[in-house]
């Protein structure tokens, strides 16, 4: 506001003011004009006005008026300093000419409530004349939606070229007698990537076949494209009826690995009209899943975290000072199946149909040739519909899909038909009521004529399934049903198979504290046929520490189609030992034993997962009346992995993409937790590039900490690294070994060193009254410094050889001969 303008506003109230003092004419209340020396207060003024949109500054205008209206000089310059406005012209000309002030609407304090908002059929204003501001109201109808500022994308990939080679390998077999069956097999996954590129293997080498090739493609995923080429499996929606494939050919589709936003589209728009700034909170089920600030205009939320499925949620808008000004009730649906708004999904692949054989290392090419593609989009706010297609030369066939979420229920129909014409139909439906769930199945496919075996068929044999489900909490536990029935026919459709089952089931936890627990389970089913199977389990566990012991006692009934029966019962004891402390690594281990009607066994399974990789073993020996067998099983995994800087073998786990965390400055035997987004994933060791797996098309933070008594001195600080199929990132941590040296420190004239500064460790230190200190200094310092009044003197260390984190020094005298040739070395030494 111009200063000479309030200047001028203020003497012209004075010289009112100075006219009703001395006004001769007395004031008569039953008068209906107005008194005498009153006509310049009610007289329209015009003066320099601040104008504000949504509690924020928008300009400052010239204006003319009175204690009832309010008129501004350009309404259109007014308008078009608002960006949010949908469309100016009507905002425009419902501001020309005079305005209500709307003056029983202003707010006089912070706290006052019922005021400072109003709702206008296209714009209005709020003068408040006193402070010579107005705010201004326009109907939402009449704003653009302020969308959320989300990055859609990952970032591309700092990753150089690097090459993965994960490696398992799996052995069991079964010793009876002498006699060893053995079978073995081993798989590996290899990947060689540049950034966002990746060459991409899996093969396997068993007992009964050579080097077998599953897959062999080059990839490339980013921003929402995925391109492939080589060895592929079809993978596309839509198309229930016609099995996956695998052929030499190319793929093209969209891709939400990429997405940032993927959980904020999958939800249903959630957009709120806010008329002044303030926050919001959204409330289901009483709790509060988020909140916010929020600007004033049409906003668009953020529901990214918000729980999936369909319900009704309460929105609570608050102005700036906590006074609520509306309450909202909204559905809100989010779900993975629906496309996100304004965007399509598609896939189009096609190639050679491949065939694999014993002696050949890769599938063969046929001369059949497969094409398939399909689009899916949100045909509303929670509805998706898709469209695919699957055609060979000499069959095709098409097939839509519907899903729909509502407030309770789900509703997936399909419908295909091909070109021979077969039909078919499909029909998944979920309904929700209370506690109380039910879910049903439907599956159908009619065919005119089924092609001769020798031949390729996009489509199998006729057959029919369907099942339903319920569950619902019962007597403190949870109960279930289900009904399935399935019908298939034979090749020439003369002979069908159908079958039908039942079932029921309740479980429920009797007992639960720190120590103990007990559940039950029951489960009962029975067919057509007549067979009829019962169960009851109890399960009783007790842990503590690093043990856990179970009891597992069970009985057990059943009845064949031939009317023979039979009763069994079986206990199974174990007792589990978990390590993560003892071992470099992760161990666990189990033995059991179980007794059964004419049998019994005992066994031992046991894991260990380190930064070398991981190993299983299992062992079960069983006796019966009349045999003894001893059964095995081994796996062993590791990853080897390199790229221009560093190379590693191991990992605990197996991934597409790892870091490489190599920590200098620490011997072997040092351990050091690696934290992935504040989350423990694996550990390593001082000195050894060591390999922690995480899957790719993620951003993560990694950080280490200290995982043993050893105290070290590092930067603390997070990588941010993205991660892309195949890309392998190496970070380097230097750490220092840390001493903690304390002890009494006096002069050499033996009186105590009190309140003196401690230099030459890491760190601020000072002796305390009585000369007491505590410093933390690294393995190759010699001496501490101390400085008091402006003087200094040294107290020598000799600490190499000692083993210990923390010192006692003892008593220690402080000399100050030779003082500053000490402290030039010293300082010398901790800069080089």
């Amino acid at each position: 506001m111009n200063k000479k303008n309030k200047a001028f506003q203020f003497f012209t109230l004075i010289a009112a003011f100075a006219n009703i003092a001395v006004a001769q004419k007395p004031l008569i209340l039953s008068q209906t004009s107005v008194p005498a020396g009153f006509e310049d207060l009610l007289a329209p003024q015009q003066s320099m006005v601040d104008v504000y949109f949504g509690g924020r500054f928008v300009t400052t205008m010239s204006a003319v008026f009175t204690t009832k209206s309010i008129e501004f000089e350009d309404p259109e310059k007014l308008v078009r300093q608002i960006p949010a406005v949908l469309d100016a012209f009507p905002v425009i000309q419902a501001l020309e000419g005079e305005l209500d002030s709307h003056t029983e609407a202003v707010c006089y304090g912070r706290q006052e409530q019922g005021c400072g908002i109003i709702e206008p059929e296209v714009a209005e204003v709020i003068f408040d004349a006193d402070n010579f501001k107005a705010d201004l109201f326009i109907h939402p109808s009449l704003l653009t939606v302020q969308a959320l500022d989300k990055s859609r994308f990952l970032p591309g990939s700092e990753a150089g070229a690097a090459v993965i080679q994960n490696l398992s390998a799996n052995i069991s077999g079964n010793l009876n007698d002498g006699n060893s069956q053995d079978n073995y097999t081993v798989f590996g996954s290899s990947f060689m990537s540049f950034e966002e590129n990746s060459l991409q293997a899996n093969w396997d080498f068993s007992r009964d076949q050579d080097v077998s090739v599953n897959t062999l493609l080059f990839e490339r995923d980013y921003e929402g494209r995925l391109w492939q080429a080589g060895l592929v499996n079809t993978t596309g929606f839509g198309l229930n009826f016609s099995a996956s494939r695998r052929l030499w050919g190319a793929r093209l589709a969209s891709s939400f690995n990429t997405r940032t936003d993927r959980s904020f589209t999958q939800g249903t728009p959630l957009e709120v009209f806010m008329p002044v700034q303030g926050r919001y909170e959204v409330i289901y089920e009483e709790r509060l899943v988020s909140s916010g600030l929020i600007e004033a205009g049409n906003q668009q939320l953020d529901t990214t975290n918000f729980p999936s499925g369909a319900y009704d949620l309460t929105i609570r808008l608050l102005d700036d000072s906590g006074n609520l000004v509306r309450t909202e009730t909204r559905f809100f649906a989010k779900q993975t199946r629906l496309a996100p708004i304004g965007e399509k999904e598609y896939f189009v692949e096609g190639g050679r149909l491949s065939q694999s054989s014993a002696e050949k290392i890769l599938p063969e090419l046929t001369d059949d040739v497969l094409v398939r593609g399909g689009i899916n989009m949100r045909l509303a706010d929670t509805l998706s519909g898709s469209f695919a297609l699957a055609g060979t030369e000499g069959q095709s066939l098409g097939e839509a899909s519907f899903f729909k979420i509502g407030r309770n229920y789900e509703l997936a129909p399909s419908f295909m038909a091909s070109s021979d014409g077969d039909f078919g139909g499909k029909l998944d439906a979920r309904y929700r009521y209370g506690l109380f769930n039910i879910s049903g199945s439907y599956l159908q496919l009619w065919r005119d004529e089924v092609k001769p075996s020798t031949g390729f068929d996009l489509l199998g044999n006729e057959f029919r399934q369907s099942s339903v489900s319920l569950n619902y909490p019962i007597l403190g536990g949870n109960g279930s049903y289900r009904y399935s029935e399935s019908e298939s026919k034979s090749l020439d459709g003369s002979q069908s198979n159908r079958q039908t089952r039942q079932s029921v089931g309740y479980s429920r936890t009797l007992y639960r504290d720190g120590l103990y627990s007990v559940s039950m389970r029951f489960d009962t089913s029975w067919t057509d046929e007549g067979q009829v199977s019962g169960l009851i389990s109890f399960d009783l566990s007790r842990s503590k520490g690093s043990w856990t012991y179970r009891a597992n006692p069970q009985a057990r009934y059943d009845k064949d189609i031939n009317g023979d029966t039979d009763q069994s019962e079986r206990l199974q004891v174990s007792a589990t030992y978990n390590d993560k402390d003892t071992f470099a690594g992760n161990f666990r281990s189990t033995i059991r034993a179980e007794k059964a009607p004419g049998r019994v066994s005992a066994g031992l399974s046991s894991r260990y997962a380190s930064t070398w990789g991981t190993a299983n073993l299992n062992l079960n020996h069983a006796e019966t009346d009349t045999t003894t067998s001893t059964a095995y099983s081994a796996s062993l995994s590791t990853s080897f992995m390199a790229n221009s800087n560093v190379f590693a073998f191991g990992g605990e786990s197996q991934s597409r993409s790892a870091v490489v965390v190599t920590v200098d400055g620490a011997s072997l035997g040092d351990q050091f937790d690696v934290y992935i987004d504040n989350q423990r994933r694996g550990y390593a060791l001082g000195g050894k590039p060591s390999i922690v797996h995480l899957s790719p098309f993620r951003t993560y933070k990694v950080g280490i900490r200290p995982a043993g008594n050893s105290i070290f001195s590092f930067d603390e600080k997070e990588y941010e690294v993205t991660l892309y199929p195949g890309n392998v990132i190496d970070l380097e941590y230097t750490v220092n070994s840390v001493r903690v040296l304390y002890g009494r420190v006096r002069t050499i004239d033996g009186d105590w060193l009190a309140n003196a500064s401690v230099q030459g460790g890491l760190g601020l230190a000072v002796s305390d009254e009585f000369g007491m200190f505590q410093a933390e200094v690294t393995n190759d310092s010699d001496s501490l410094i101390f400085v008091k009044g402006g003087k200094q003197c040294l107290v020598e260390l000799d600490i190499e050889e000692s083993e210990d984190d923390f010192i006692n020094l003892g008593q220690v005298v402080c000399r100050y001969s030779d003082v500053h040739n000490q402290v030039n070395a010293s300082n010398n030494k901790l800069s080089g």
